[in-house]
Formats: C-alpha cells, sequence, structure tokens
C-alpha cells in the first residue's frame, strides 16, 4: 500500500433530529468503508447539531461513550474493518457533566482515544482537560485528534505535533462567515509538519448555514489535497502518501528550529492585566505608521537609496518604522552613518544581513541612532525575547524560523510587545500564511521579505486578520495603532508542562534536519 484513504463524512446534520443524524451517518459510513476508505470521519456533533443555548436545551441529544450510537459505531468498525472517528454531544457516565466530544474506534471495535474539545461551547459544554491524551497509534503512523476551535489557537495543535503526531484529525463544524478555517488548518500543517485533516459538515443548523463549510485536507508544506463543500451530505475521498507503509512527510520541519527554553514566559497568567501599558510601564500606545520594503521596492541597499525611498514617502505619509527584508551584506557596512540616517529622520530602521558564510543578523537603530544587533534567541542570556520600546509600541525582532512558533509570538504578547518585526528572505504563499497567522497570538506582525511585505493585524472576535501588503515594484505601507494591542485577551488552556520540556524527545523532535542556518545569538550596541 502506498497510500492511506480518508474518507470524509461531510454530513448535512439535522438540527435535534437523532434518528436522522445516526441513521445517516451509519449509512454513509458504510458506504465510505465499502468504497476503500481506511478512515472514516465524521464532523464535529454529528448526531444533535451545533446550536444549544444551555444544558437543559443539549440534555436529550448527548449520549454516553458507550451509548446506542457509539456502539452500532463501534459494530459497523469491527465489521468492515475501518477507524470510524465521529464528534458526538457526550454525556458523562459518572456526573452531570456534558461535553463536545470526539472519539476514535479501531477496526477491532475498541475505542482508542475520547477527546473532549477545550474550547468549548459556553453554554452547555464542560472544557476538555488541556493534558488529555488525544493521539494514538495505526500502522501508518500516529494520529492526533481534536475539534474544530482547538486548532484556532496555536499551542493546542503544537503539543500535539510535540507527541509526534503525523496525522491531526480535525472534526469540524465551521462554517466560512468570516475567517475561513482553511487558512488556520494550512497554517497548522506547515508550522507543525503534519497533516492536517478537516471533516466539516453540509446543511442548515438551528443559527447558521454550513453550506459553505469546506472539508479538506492540508500536507505538511501547505499543499491542498482535498477542499470539498456540499450543501447536501456527501462523502469525499482523500490519499495520503505512504513511504514503506508510514505516513511520509517532507521539509522543512520546523519543529527542528524550537527553542523552549526561551518560550517561559508564555505560561503567565495574564487574567489580571487588562490594560498592558500600566501594567508594563510600556510607551503610551497610539498610531503607529510602518513601511515595509520588498527587494524590489529598494533594489539597492544603500544610504542614498534609503534616504531617496524616505523623501518619496514624506509627501503623505510620516513613517516611524522603515523595514527592510534580509540583503547579502559585509561587515564593512557603515552603521554609523545608518545611525545618523535614522536620528535625522527620526524614524527607526530595520534590515537583515546575510553573509557569504551564511550567518544571519538582524539590525534595528533606533530613532536616537542606538543600534540593536540580533543573532537569533539562542543565546540570549535573560532567556527572554529581546524587546525594544519605541514611540508608541513595544517591539521584538525575529527570523522566519522563530516567528514561525506560537511559542515565540505568544511570549512576546505576554511581555507586552504590540509588534514582531522580521526581515526575510524569499516567502512563498505557505510562509506568508504561517507568518500570518501568528497574530492569532496577540501580536501585529511585520514582515519584509525579498519578494513580499505585509503588517497583519491581530483579529478581533471571528473576523480574520486584518493584513497591509505590498504590491508590484511599490513597499506595503501600513498605519496601525497599538491601542488594541495593549487589551489582550489569551486562551490560557495549555499544556504548558509538554510545551516548555527541553530535555525530552517530544521537545526534541527531528533534531537532525533544519530548515535554516543554525542562528547564534547576541546583544550589542
Amino acid at each position: 500500500m502506498d497510500r492511506l484513504t480518508l474518507g470524509f463524512l461531510h454530513l448535512s446534520v439535522k438540527h435535534k433530529d437523532l434518528t436522522h443524524n445516526r441513521q445517516s451517518l451509519l449509512s454513509h459510513a458504510q458506504k465510505a468503508a465499502e468504497s476503500g476508505a481506511d478512515i472514516i470521519i465524521a464532523p464535529e456533533l454529528s448526531l444533535s447539531g451545533y446550536s444549544f443555548s444551555s444544558r437543559q436545551d443539549i440534555s436529550a441529544y448527548t449520549e454516553s461513550k458507550e451509548g446506542e450510537t457509539i456502539l452500532a459505531i463501534k459494530d459497523l468498525a469491527k465489521t468492515c474493518g475501518v477507524y470510524i472517528i465521529v464528534g458526538f454531544a457526550e454525556r458523562d457516565d459518572t456526573s452531570p457533566i456534558f461535553y463536545n466530544s470526539a472519539i476514535a474506534i479501531s477496526p477491532s471495535g475498541e475505542t482508542l482515544c475520547l477527546y473532549r474539545k477545550i474550547t468549548s461551547e459556553t453554554r452547555w459544554a464542560c472544557p476538555g482537560e488541556a493534558m488529555q491524551n488525544n493521539t494514538f497509534s495505526t500502522p501508518w503512523g500516529t494520529i492526533g485528534l481534536m475539534i474544530c476551535s482547538d486548532s484556532y489557537f496555536g499551542l493546542i495543535p503544537r503539543a500535539t505535533a510535540l507527541k509526534g503526531a503525523d496525522l491531526l484529525i480535525v472534526p469540524s463544524n465551521w462554517p466560512a462567515l468570516s475567517l475561513d478555517p482553511k487558512l488556520v488548518w494550512k497554517a497548522r500543517a506547515i508550522e507543525n509538519n503534519m497533516f492536517i485533516a478537516a471533516a466539516n459538515r453540509g446543511g442548515e443548523d438551528l443559527t447558521m448555514s454550513c453550506h459553505e463549510a469546506s472539508t479538506c485536507v492540508f500536507s505538511p508544506t501547505g499543499e491542498i489535497l482535498l477542499s470539498e463543500k456540499s450543501r447536501d451530505s456527501a462523502i469525499f475521498y482523500a490519499k495520503l502518501p505512504l513511504e514503506n507503509g508510514r505516513i511520509k512527510k517532507n521539509e522543512p520541519n520546523w519543529l527542528a528550529t524550537r527553542q523552549p527554553h526561551h518560550y517561559g514566559d508564555m505560561y503567565l497568567d495574564m487574567r489580571y492585566a487588562n490594560d498592558l501599558t500600566s501594567y508594563y510601564n510600556l510607551p503610551k500606545p497610539g498610531t503607529l505608521d510602518i513601511v515595509a520594503f520588498t527587494q524590489a521596492s529598494l533594489p539597492q541597499f544603500s544610504i542614498p537609496a534609503i534616504t531617496a525611498s524616505i523623501e518619496k514617502l514624506k509627501p503623505t505619509q510620516n513613517p516611524r518604522l522603515l523595514l527592510m527584508p534580509m540583503y547579502k551584506l559585509d561587515a564593512s557596512l557603515d552603521l554609523n552613518a545608518m545611525g545618523v540616517l535614522a536620528k535625522s529622520h527620526q524614524l527607526n530602521l530595520c534590515f537583515g544581513m546575510t553573509s557569504l558564510e551564511g550567518d544571519l543578523k538582524i539590525v534595528f537603530i533606533d530613532a536616537s541612532g542606538q543600534t540593536i544587533s540580533y543573532q537569533g534567541v539562542e543565546h540570549i542570556e535573560n532567556q527572554t525575547p529581546l524587546w525594544i520600546d519605541i514611540e508608541n509600541a513595544r517591539l521584538t525582532l525575529a527570523f522566519t524560523h522563530e516567528l514561525i512558533h506560537p511559542e515565540f509570538a505568544m511570549a512576546s504578547a505576554k511581555l507586552g510587545c504590540d509588534l514582531i518585526v522580521c526581515p526575510a528572505t524569499r516567502l512563498d504563499e505557505s510562509l506568508h500564511i504561517a507568518l500570518d497567522a501568528k497574530t492569532i497570538e496577540q501580536v501585529i506582525v511585520a514582515v519584509a521579505g525579498e519578494n513580499l511585505a505585509f503588517v497583519a493585524e491581530s483579529p478581533i472576535g471571528h473576523a480574520p486578520w486584518k493584513e497591509y501588503h505590498s504590491e508590484a515594484d511599490l513597499p506595503c505601507t501600513a498605519s496601525t495603532s497599538t491601542e488594541l494591542s495593549r487589551k489582550k485577551r489569551f486562551h490560557e488552556r495549555y499544556d504548558f508542562e509538554l510545551l516548555l520540556q527541553t530535555d525530552s524527545k517530544s521537545a526534541d523532535v527531528a533534531r537532525n534536519h533544519h530548515p535554516v542556518a543554525h542562528a547564534k545569538t547576541n546583544r550589542l550596541s
């Protein structure tokens, strides 16, 4: 066998119709098994529908993990010799607690995993434990299981990846009404070097339409292996590549560049820090105007070229931060002259340097002419992200192999950082989306690559993140406000112990293959 076949039951779930939904689930699962699916996946809350106003409202539509439907699914899995994963409203056997759960059944009819949604519905569901076991072994590799919005928060999929998951299965009820979940799932696949298979649903729920909800599969490089939708019930199939019978994953493996000993601040409890300006004595918030160049918009890196770009911007803009990509520059660059330039125009400059030997450096020059040279987070003495205060903002510097990690973004955000600044080399679409998604961790992200520059703001509510980006040979110009970035709200149900382990196999995944040159770290003034 050189392919693993996934069968997705994209069901038109009827609200509060257990009999119809059970019959539909079982009949479609049998068809998928007969068509050759090895693993069959049904959506979130496949039996009850989604929208409920209270515990009393959903009570009659809950079922125990040994209830009628689950027992029927076990019989079907055993008869057909397939794995089946189903989302359902679970009634706990020993308490009055209800959970939004997903269960994975083996071909022998045994329960392999019972996962309870962590970011659960507040009106009726009890949140699942952050440290619950959500992985199980198969002949093809390790599979992780989570539900819908759990995949939105970067540290939940990351913890699953650290448990060795090759494939993350996500039963969902996620209509594309605001933030397109495909962007989130693609980002999670890339940053965690694992396949993601999201089983969405169709039909109409009580308060929402799922006609445009996509069932999809992404490879670890962000390739779309499946993206389908249907107003009515349908079965979709996707095939995952195998190598010697195991799920095949390709480079780059970004997990190899994690630096968990520098992420410690991400466990800080920020529930009582409602306004970070006073909490951290940050610069007064306000408007921050940023210009981020590509190599097309600033092809020559020189003081005359930078000065000319500033003068060209002045009639309409007064930027406070100029961000430039990685350039091949030698050590003879006159940083003192760059400092004079920054001071004379009262703005902050940031750019990247790649030597002929492949060494990486980020140079930041503030409006007073002071220079900070940054070569990576690894050897920072105080083990916290580098932070720099400028007018209206606290920022930190990062290479792409640092910014790609949600741990880095959250640790920075919890120290009050408004903005992560990243000079980069060439950006493809997949890396662009993966870096954009770091805004979910409550920071603004500004990236200048050779071919693309963008500034992305944190999403508000269910809205997508807002992005400014470069076009053709023009730079990206963005006017963002740090008023909003000071009022951060963090999800806190994470397995911090696993995420911050520094001496275990789970914290040292695939260290032998780095997607970028290993970077040194120091701070110079």
